[in-house]
């Protein structure tokens, strides 16, 4: 919820004012040096440095020292509250909240803020006098703008703790009737507030409402939905909507414990929105999904803390946390908040393997995989974790481990459907990169095969072959239908130019190759490419500067850096495109 400042300016700002201070009087000098201590400008520094690199614990750390020295400094105040926020220490980041309040003007970060914990204490009056606080003067930023979204919906739920049901109820229709086009939230929200109230009938017509959408529905809708109508006696209907998201997601473990509490003819589950925190809670995780979709997911972190303060246990408000986390590349706090989810939850397959995934960006590689092995060497491996040792593997360019974890995982698809492709794609890529040619090119047409037209197969195979001098035309033909699906995509039309090089069309090879360098201006394929056309037609001085530029970009194992030099030495040998 931090607001966006121009923090360069800001400090600027603050060394102009402590540099350029008059002679004053010593009262009027103690009172400025209250408010910037000889060391606030340290302090401020640090602390954002500690910020633009997202690391939330010692930014919050720094900031709470330095107001705790600089007590009435609403600046400080400011950062410090919403870092402890971020940290997940809400009810000190309220206390740090109520000081700034005495200093400057109300928010509705810190009106949410105070709400959230009024709601957790359950004194719903309370949390509705906060909300009603007019923040009608508070700058337009993704926080604010956001907060005006939810804070009718965050009404909706205080009405429910406040046994104003009707109210909740005419709420929610006229903000239907009064939409032309009423999100698809708002639905689930009508679903959910008549759930919880106990209209069955009309949470039945929402929710076949919203599962009706034809559109992928996100995992918490499916929840929500199968708990209402197991509850209510539809465990069949219940069951096709969790074996449908299941065949989206055919390895990820999802739902299989409601399918098999079905299956076994247990008891009912427990309601998910158990009281008014629980619906509140909602309305905040959604803030934050919309948050990360659009790129915010710092400024999402907040909502799903204040998330957490009110259902602490709850596993997917964990995996969401720390998705966010790894989304700003802090490794670490994602691994920490995985770690808590429980075995037997729904997410504790995916939480393990994305803890590997978390330990390989930190560049904790053993541990990856040896995490990611205790999932597959056993009688019952995880293909979603073979998947991911094959994918790790290959990134870090061990293409023989690589291929044998694909095969892992490609022996147990009983019947290869155009799902599976990418799969066949990835291993034909292993064998290729492997020196094992023939099993690349049988995966690759098996790719194609799943799915024919697939451009990055297409241009795949179109380019080994024509690197090979195998099939000519025939890779040309599918690398020009890859350049017409994509035409922007730059590894494609350097395939197409290098598919002209090898048929000694050099001009046309060239205005390929001049526009997929314009795309990718440091990529050392291309560019040797398009030194090897220029000398080709003669260009011999553009040749050898596009060489140069080989040698100082070069990230291609595959391209030696004393055959580069030879060329820039001497040229290409006489002949053709397939010299």
């Amino acid at each position: 919820m931090m607001r966006k400042k121009n923090k360069f300016a800001l400090v600027l700002a603050f060394l102009i004012i402590i540099l350029t201070q008059k002679a004053t009087s010593s009262n009027e000098t103690k009172k400025e040096n209250d408010y910037f201590p000889d060391n606030f400008v340290k302090s401020y520094l640090t602390g954002d440095y500690a910020i633009r690199t997202n690391n939330h614990e010692e930014a919050a750390q720094i900031f709470l020292n330095a107001s705790k020295q600089s007590p009435d400094n609403s600046i400080l105040l400011s950062y410090s509250y919403n870092l402890m926020l971020k940290v997940g220490k809400i009810d000190e980041s309220i206390e740090l909240a109520e000081k700034y309040i005495k200093l400057s003007d109300v928010d509705s970060n810190i009106n949410i803020l105070r709400a959230t914990q009024a709601i957790k204490n359950q004194d719903y009056d309370k949390a509705e006098e906060i909300l009603n606080i007019s923040t009608k003067h508070e700058p337009i930023t993704v926080s604010s703008s956001i907060n005006r979204v939810i804070s009718p919906f965050l009404k909706l739920w205080i009405m429910t703790g406040q046994n104003k049901n009707s109210e909740a109820t005419d709420f929610i229709n006229k903000k239907i009737e009064d939409s032309s086009a009423p999100s698809l939230f708002t639905h689930y929200q009508k679903a959910l507030l008549n759930d919880f109230i106990g209209n069955a009938e009309e949470a039945n017509k929402s929710f076949t409402n919203v599962m009706s959408k034809d559109a992928i529905l996100p995992y918490h809708f499916i929840n929500s939905a199968g708990n209402f109508y197991e509850r209510a006696g539809e465990k069949e209907q219940a069951l096709l909507l969790y074996t449908k998201y299941r065949q989206q997601y055919p390895h990820s473990g999802y739902f299989q414990t409601n399918i098999d509490r079905i299956n076994a003819g247990n008891e009912k589950p427990e309601p998910l929105i158990k009281d008014a925190r629980y619906g509140f809670a909602e309305v905040l995780e959604e803030a934050a999904r919309v948050l990360f979709n659009s790129g915010y997911s710092d400024e999402g972190i907040s909502y799903l803390r204040l998330a957490m303060y009110l259902k602490p246990e709850n596993d997917e408000t964990r995996v969401l946390l720390s998705g966010f986390y790894e989304d700003i590349e802090q490794y670490k706090s994602a691994i920490k908040i995985y770690k808590k989810v429980p075995e037997g939850s729904d997410f504790y397959l995916t939480g393990r393997i994305s803890i590997a995934e978390n330990y390989h960006n930190a560049g904790e590689k053993d541990k990856a995989i040896s995490l990611l092995k205790q999932l597959t060497d056993n009688e019952n491996p995880s293909m979603i974790a073979l998947l991911t040792l094959a994918d790790l593997y290959r990134k870090d360019l061990k293409f023989k481990e690589a291929a044998d974890a694909y095969s892992k995982a490609i022996a147990m698809i009983k019947n290869p459907s155009v799902q599976n492709w990418l799969i066949f794609f990835a291993r034909g890529i292993s064998f290729e990169r492997s020196k094992q040619w023939g099993l690349a090119e049988k995966d690759l047409l098996k790719a194609l095969e799943l799915k024919p037209e697939q451009p990055e197969v297409l241009n795949y195979l179109g380019y080994s072959w024509i690197d090979r001098n195998e099939n000519i035309d025939k890779a040309k033909g599918m690398i020009e239908k890859a350049v017409k699906a994509r035409p922007n995509d730059p590894q494609i039309i350097d395939s197409m130019g290098w598919a002209l090089y090898k048929m000694n069309d050099f001009e046309k090879a060239s205005e390929y190759l001049e526009k997929a360098v314009e795309i990718t201006p440091y990529d050392s394929t291309i560019n040797d490419h398009l030194g090897d056309t220029y000398w080709r037609l003669g260009r011999t001085n553009e040749a050898v500067f596009q060489w140069k530029r080989v040698l100082k970009y070069n990230t291609n194992k595959d391209l030696s850096e004393k055959d580069i030099r030879q060329k820039i030495r001497y040229g290409l040998p006489e002949g053709n495109g397939n010299s």
